[in-house]
């Protein structure tokens, strides 16, 4: 049993693989608190679903892709069985995770963990589990969502730790209505980084109110 906050379809907003359709699975509840986190009404608001329920749920939109996120998907032990259950059915999973967590040993090509790097500004910046960057494959991905000059700095000193095999898996994003997505790229240019600049796609397109599609 799962505790789902929200189970819909909608455009991946962020990710390499930002702008396909998926079938998003948002998990309820999260040990960290961002301050400027986007999704706190996910971190007790819940209804409890099996993984039966939600594989029906999955197979009844028809898309191949998955998104789990949250809150912090790795909170719940169930998440796992859930991930296994949907490998099976041939969908492709991206996990989101704030990386306070030391991610599973799973080697299917076909799961993305998406690490996400959490700089100064959210408040947050201390609780990284850095065993995990043993732990990341060529395929999966480490995310930055970056406020400012401080921010960008600090995620500069943390990808040298995390040392990605890709760099084009590395996603340097600007909070949105807080950096100018300008400014950051040209931060970028400047210093030749070959890392993907990453867009909140979801909050171009959508306000927070009706991008639940």
């Amino acid at each position: 049993m799962l505790k789902v906050c929200e189970v819909y379809v909608s455009i991946l907003g962020e990710t390499s693989l930002s702008g396909l359709a998926v079938s998003i699975i948002r998990l309820s509840g999260c040990n960290l608190r961002c301050r400027w986190c986007d999704t706190k009404y996910a971190l007790k608001r819940g209804k409890i679903y099996d993984v039966k329920r939600l594989l029906a749920i999955v197979r009844k939109n028809g898309l191949k892709y998955v998104l789990i996120t949250g809150g912090e998907p790795l909170m719940q032990r169930e998440t796992l069985i859930l991930i296994r259950r949907l490998l099976r059915s041939g969908r492709e999973i991206i996990v989101e995770t704030n990386g306070a967590y030391l991610i599973p040993r799973m080697d299917s090509p076909n799961l993305i963990w998406v690490i996400d790097i959490k700089p100064p500004s959210s408040g947050m910046q201390d609780r990284h589990d850095i065993r995990n960057a043993d732990r990341i494959r060529p395929w999966d991905e480490l995310k930055c969502v970056i406020s400012d000059l401080n921010d960008f700095r600090h995620a500069l000193q943390m990808l040298c730790i995390y040392k990605h095999p890709c760099s084009s898996r590395v996603l340097i994003s600007p909070l949105h209505s807080t950096l100018d997505a300008k400014t950051l790229a040209a931060w970028m240019v400047k210093l030749r980084l070959p890392f993907r600049l990453n867009m909140q796609l979801h909050k171009v397109i959508w306000s927070p109110d009706d991008r639940r599609v």
